[in-house]
Protein backbone atom coordinates (compact mmCIF):
# COMPACT_ATOMS: atom_id res chain seq x y z
CA UNK A 1 0.00 0.00 0.00
CA UNK A 2 1.39 3.42 -0.96
CA UNK A 3 0.22 6.68 0.58
CA UNK A 4 1.30 10.13 -0.62
CA UNK A 5 0.37 13.30 1.29
CA UNK A 6 2.09 16.38 -0.06
CA UNK A 7 5.83 15.66 0.09
CA UNK A 8 5.54 12.70 2.52
CA UNK A 9 5.30 9.19 1.08
CA UNK A 10 4.67 6.00 3.05
CA UNK A 11 4.43 2.40 1.93
CA UNK A 12 3.94 -0.88 3.73
CA UNK A 13 4.31 -4.52 2.84
CA UNK A 14 2.57 -7.44 4.48
CA UNK A 15 3.20 -11.12 4.94
CA UNK A 16 0.55 -13.66 5.83
CA UNK A 17 1.35 -15.20 9.24
CA UNK A 18 -2.10 -16.75 9.82
CA UNK A 19 -3.22 -13.15 9.61
CA UNK A 20 -1.96 -10.11 7.76
CA UNK A 21 0.76 -8.24 9.67
CA UNK A 22 2.76 -5.16 8.77
CA UNK A 23 6.40 -6.16 8.52
CA UNK A 24 7.97 -3.03 7.03
CA UNK A 25 6.94 0.59 6.69
CA UNK A 26 9.16 3.24 5.11
CA UNK A 27 8.41 6.98 4.91
CA UNK A 28 10.20 9.47 2.72
CA UNK A 29 10.09 13.21 2.26
CA UNK A 30 11.37 14.87 -0.88
CA UNK A 31 12.73 11.52 -2.08
CA UNK A 32 14.85 10.93 1.03
CA UNK A 33 14.04 8.24 3.58
CA UNK A 34 13.14 9.80 6.95
CA UNK A 35 11.69 6.80 8.78
CA UNK A 36 11.35 3.05 8.39
CA UNK A 37 10.81 0.06 10.58
CA UNK A 38 10.58 -3.69 10.22
CA UNK A 39 9.18 -6.28 12.61
CA UNK A 40 10.00 -9.89 13.34
CA UNK A 41 7.45 -12.25 14.85
CA UNK A 42 7.54 -15.64 16.54
CA UNK A 43 5.37 -18.60 15.51
CA UNK A 44 2.59 -17.30 17.79
CA UNK A 45 2.53 -13.99 15.91
CA UNK A 46 4.00 -11.95 18.78
CA UNK A 47 6.43 -9.21 17.85
CA UNK A 48 9.90 -10.30 18.99
CA UNK A 49 11.96 -7.58 17.37
CA UNK A 50 11.82 -4.22 15.67
CA UNK A 51 14.48 -2.37 13.69
CA UNK A 52 13.75 1.33 13.35
CA UNK A 53 15.64 3.86 11.23
CA UNK A 54 15.00 7.56 11.85
CA UNK A 55 16.89 9.94 9.54
CA UNK A 56 19.72 7.41 9.16
CA UNK A 57 20.03 6.45 12.88
CA UNK A 58 19.20 2.78 13.54
CA UNK A 59 17.75 1.40 16.78
CA UNK A 60 17.05 -2.28 17.44
CA UNK A 61 14.45 -3.50 19.91
CA UNK A 62 13.92 -7.00 21.29
CA UNK A 63 10.76 -8.09 23.09
CA UNK A 64 10.50 -11.01 25.52
CA UNK A 65 7.35 -12.67 26.82
CA UNK A 66 6.51 -14.60 29.96
CA UNK A 67 4.93 -18.07 30.00
CA UNK A 68 1.45 -16.51 29.83
CA UNK A 69 2.38 -14.64 26.63
CA UNK A 70 2.53 -11.20 28.28
CA UNK A 71 5.24 -8.72 27.38
CA UNK A 72 7.94 -9.13 30.04
CA UNK A 73 11.11 -7.46 28.72
CA UNK A 74 12.08 -4.80 26.22
CA UNK A 75 15.63 -4.04 25.16
CA UNK A 76 16.80 -1.18 22.98
CA UNK A 77 20.21 -1.58 21.36
CA UNK A 78 21.04 -4.34 23.87
CA UNK A 79 20.07 -2.33 26.97
CA UNK A 80 16.97 -3.33 28.93
CA UNK A 81 14.49 -0.47 29.19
Amino acid sequence: MLTVIGFLTTACSTRNLCRSAIIATPASAGGSSVYSYSLTRDVSGRITGKTEVVQGATDSYAYGYDDAGRLATVTKNGQQT
